[in-house]
């Protein structure tokens, strides 16, 4: 191979390498924003967060960190970390499965506002007073397809 061929091989890797390296960068930035506002008590940003964490964005990747992230989010009254919370329970991500934590924590995000928590409770084979009760409560707070269905409060990943 000419020197010419290495270096246009050289300069081919660099350049594929170069936008991953500056995602990276960026993630670590706006973990260390983040981070600053999650230190003076912005749930929002401890949500944010978790899901770096959970995700490993901009930091190391750990469910049991995410998961201690939404839930001082959930503390701090952030309906999405409520939900997080939530699913974590009743799944056992990060935690002990405990389906009684788990509704416990979905039914406080669908009381917050959580449009997939009260989708998924109106859903779910909850009493029938209270799949009715959530699913007024989504109805009048978002056009809500006629039976909808959610298999998760988590199952559509964004716009929390």
């Amino acid at each position: 191979m000419t020197k010419l061929g290495i270096s246009a091989a050289l300069i081919s890797i660099i350049a594929l390498a170069a936008p991953a390296a500056a995602h990276e960068d960026h993630n670590a930035l706006e973990f260390d924003r983040l981070s600053h506002l999650a230190a003076d008590g912005d749930a929002g940003a401890m949500f944010a967060l978790g899901r770096m964490h959970e995700r490993g964005r901009g930091t190391y990747a750990s469910v049991t960190e995410a998961h201690r992230l939404y839930l001082k989010s959930a503390n701090e009254g952030f309906p999405g970390a409520m939900a997080a919370v939530g699913h974590n329970y009743l799944e056992g991500v990060g935690v002990n499965r405990n389906a009684s934590l788990g509704m416990h924590w979905i039914q406080r995000a669908a009381d917050g506002g959580h449009l997939r928590s009260q989708v998924w409770l109106a859903s779910s084979s909850a009493p029938r007073d209270v799949t009715s009760h959530y699913a007024k409560m989504a109805e009048s707070q978002h056009e809500t397809p006629a039976g909808a269905r959610c298999e998760s409060p988590l199952s559509l990943a964004s716009g929390w």
